[in-house]
């Protein structure tokens, strides 16, 4: 038999010049400074086992056989349990069994290729795992699913696999099923960040923020890059990476005194929703404000479970049900700080941050109620259902409107004229948001222009993008837009001469926000509608003279 050279034997046991990668290319921390020297050794020991074992179960040249001969001969060395548990995922992958047919067996996946490595991190620091690791867990899964999303191409052209659930791939284009991975490993981040209230370890609480840091800062990313996910490899960019150093030191020290538990859940909620209104929230007042987060938070909680397009209506009717109950409890004063989650009763962050506002502001429980039923609406709507015009008005009522006058009461403005000022506004901003989504919609098979308008342009329901009047239909749309925001103007010219306009500086920041966006959208050349940096400026230096 003849002897390979060592360039033809990248996987042998003893050739460590063939990994792929090391800890230093890796986009997510693997080594930090903040072990200590012993415990630095172990982790490196870890991971360059696991590095060279993932090497050997991807590799385009090696057979099967091969593939599992060599990560058998590997095991034999080794008495880490959590190390050895992280062999059967490369294994699966040796033997190219991995069969991703829908989330359950992503999760499923990503649980046996990362939780091991959450779990040798809480012995190595010697932390109660039964306490933590519901939280970690969540951490390592969606980084895991954050690397197969980077690396939906290269799985694809290198191995001819990929890690996306397989039936949402065959209902639609990888970009949506891209955005919804997003919204779900989001949602475990926030879960995730939660660990840092168990962990004792300085160390390893500071380690969990860097972690949340670089998963949030690399949905930030995904965000920004979605249509590139599909075609090239997305990556955190070396000033990405010190971004989210910076932001999960900050996050280390603020979590020590600036906001109780549950106020940093929905903060985070918030501020990973990626939302325009975010920067006029924030300049609410400082009391206020929370109660405007906890608020937010729940519209965007509610808002993933009515689009979620791979649950099935039945579940998001139940789960939207059992928010409601809760909601209506706090009134009848029988909330416990709880709900019923999947079956399993958990502490609720977000309603236990509202609930005293709710109470101390008089939060008018019919708003509540306009709100949940948009979101119904929303789930029984079935695909290319056409509107009339009042079910549009009533649907921009219910789930924009209702948002805008609770607002309003929380900021302590509770006259006819600030609910007149908010239904406009909402309004206003539920046209743009249509009128933005236009071709996500139709995609969706969901249609909220009015059967009115179409007819009015002899538009079909399935060729409004591309129809001859579509440029018509468009501009009926800004017009009204237009005319909508030039009435809530009127009405802010009232709000000056009524006392209350510096309590609602941090709506206009938001109207403020919207026009600019409005004005990307108007613009059909434009093919980023997203704020640019001089319009971001540009709000800013609004902020200081209002």
């Amino acid at each position: 038999m003849n002897q390979q050279n060592d360039h033809d034997k990248p996987h042998t046991k003893n050739n460590n010049k063939t990994h792929t990668k090391n800890h230093k290319d890796e986009d997510f921390i693997v080594l930090s400074p903040f072990f200590k020297k012993a415990d630095r050794k172990k982790v490196k020991e870890f991971y360059n086992i696991a590095r060279k074992a993932d090497d050997v179960a991807d590799s385009p040249i090696l057979s099967c056989d091969e593939k599992l001969s060599i990560l058998t001969e590997m095991k034999k060395d080794i008495e880490n349990p959590h190390l050895l548990q992280l062999f059967q995922a490369f294994e699966l992958d040796a033997k190219e069994e991995v069969d991703i047919q829908n989330y359950e067996d992503l999760l499923n996946y990503s649980k046996l290729s990362a939780c091991p490595v959450a779990d040798f991190l809480l012995d190595l620091f010697h932390e109660d795992k039964d306490k933590i690791s519901p939280f970690t867990h969540d951490l390592a899964i969606s980084f895991q699913i954050l690397n197969h999303i980077k690396d939906y191409q290269k799985d694809l052209r290198e191995n001819n696999r990929t890690y996306l659930p397989k039936e949402w791939l065959e209902s639609y284009d990888v970009n949506t099923v891209i955005e919804h991975l997003i919204v779900r490993v989001s949602q475990m981040l926030v879960n995730a960040s939660k660990s840092s209230y168990h962990i004792k370890s300085k160390r390893l609480k500071f380690m969990v923020e860097l972690c949340l840091a670089y998963g949030f800062r690399h949905l930030k990313k995904l965000r920004k890059s979605i249509n590139k996910v599909s075609t090239k490899d997305v990556r955190l960019s070396k000033l990405n990476k010190i971004q989210a150093i910076g932001k999960g030191l900050y996050n280390y020290v603020s979590s020590i005194n600036k906001y109780s538990r549950d106020q940093r859940v929905v903060t985070r909620v918030c501020k990973t929703a990626s939302s325009s209104f975010y920067v006029g929230m924030k300049k609410a007042p400082k009391y206020n404000r929370m109660g405007i987060y906890a608020l937010y938070a729940l519209f965007r909680t509610l808002d993933d479970i009515a689009d979620d397009l791979f649950t099935s209506k039945e579940y998001k009717i139940a789960e939207l049900h059992k928010w409601q109950d809760k909601i209506y409890s706090i009134y009848d004063g029988t909330y416990n700080g709880q709900i019923l989650s999947d079956d399993e009763v958990k502490p609720c962050e977000i309603l236990k941050v509202l609930a005293p506002y709710i109470r101390e502001f008089n939060l008018p429980k019919s708003e509540f109620k306009y709100m949940f039923d948009g979101m119904f609406f929303d789930v029984n709507l079935s695909h290319n259902q056409l509107l009339s015009t009042y079910q549009v008005d009533k649907y921009c009522r219910h789930v924009a409107c209702s948002a805008g006058v609770l607002v309003m009461y929380i900021l302590g403005v509770q006259t006819p004229l600030a609910k007149k000022f908010a239904i406009r506004l909402g309004y206003a901003l539920q046209l743009i948001n249509i009128l933005r989504d236009i071709d996500v919609d139709v995609h969706l098979k969901r249609i909220y222009i009015s059967q009115e308008k179409l007819d009015k342009y002899s538009i079909t329901y399935t060729n409004i993008p591309d129809s001859d009047n579509f440029y018509s239909l468009r501009r009926d749309l800004i017009l009204q837009i237009e005319e909508q925001l030039r009435s809530v103007k009127i009405l802010l010219s009232e709000f000056k001469k009524s006392g209350h306009f510096k309590q609602i500086r941090s709506t206009i920041i938001m109207m403020n926000t919207y026009e600019e966006l409005f004005k990307n959208i108007q613009d059909q050349h434009k093919i980023d509608k997203r704020l640019s940096l001089l319009q971001k400026i540009k709000i800013v230096i609004r902020m200081f003279t209002l």
